[in-house]
């Protein structure tokens, strides 16, 4: 198996000039060192290495308007991720159904099939109508510990700096329940439960 942050930072490392502390908004051998913890995330940066590493593109639904960002257009497969706001989750086809085994899900897609692109689309209005989406200046954080209640990810990263330490937080639709500020070092969470989308 390809160890995809190794992957990611070998691409940084070898494109220096495009991949730089500006684009990257730290030194590049400092993301490098940051996206190789498995408690950071990564973004469009990660994407574009990944999706030119594997030759693919990538298309990904924002759920705020549906809108589709293309990575490295142009190639014969494509997959499909879906843009919470604050998560990246993917798409993939299954001939039985939403029901059928993961073993024999489909994720790259003939980049020419507009049809696929459309349920991709389709599926994004799904999620966007659910909630799924989360506005990161806007959504509220409370803890259930000592009722302290913040705003946006400058109040989830002006915890965190309390608690001097950057982790992510659990986000439920607008939401997000997070770990006491009050006890220190223990991390915030911010994803959003992951969900497994599948269409027929």
């Amino acid at each position: 198996m390809i160890e995809l942050r190794s992957t990611v930072a070998q691409g940084i490392q070898a494109d220096s000039e495009r991949f730089n502390a500006v684009v990257l908004e730290k030194e590049p051998d400092d993301y490098c060192r940051w996206i190789q913890n498995p408690n950071s995330w990564g973004g469009a940066t990660e994407i574009i290495i990944i999706a030119e590493a594997f030759g693919v593109e990538v298309c990904a639904v924002n759920l705020e308007d549906c809108s589709v960002q293309r990575f490295n257009e142009g190639k014969a497969m494509r997959v499909f991720l879906v843009y919470s706001g604050i998560h990246w989750d993917a798409l993939a086809g299954n001939a039985v159904g939403k029901w059928g085994p993961p073993e024999i899900d489909i994720t790259q897609f003939d980049a020419g099939d507009v049809e696929i692109e459309q349920k991709a689309v389709e599926i994004g209005r799904l999620l966007q109508q659910a909630g799924y989406f989360t506005n990161t200046t806007s959504f509220s954080i409370k803890c259930n510990i000592c009722g302290w209640v913040g705003k946006g990810e400058k109040g989830a990263v002006e915890t965190s700096d309390i608690l001097e330490e950057r982790s992510d937080i659990v986000a439920l639709s607008s939401s997000v329940i997070v770990d006491c500020p009050k006890a220190p070092r223990r991390p915030i969470r911010m994803s959003l439960k992951c969900f497994s989308t599948v269409w027929c």
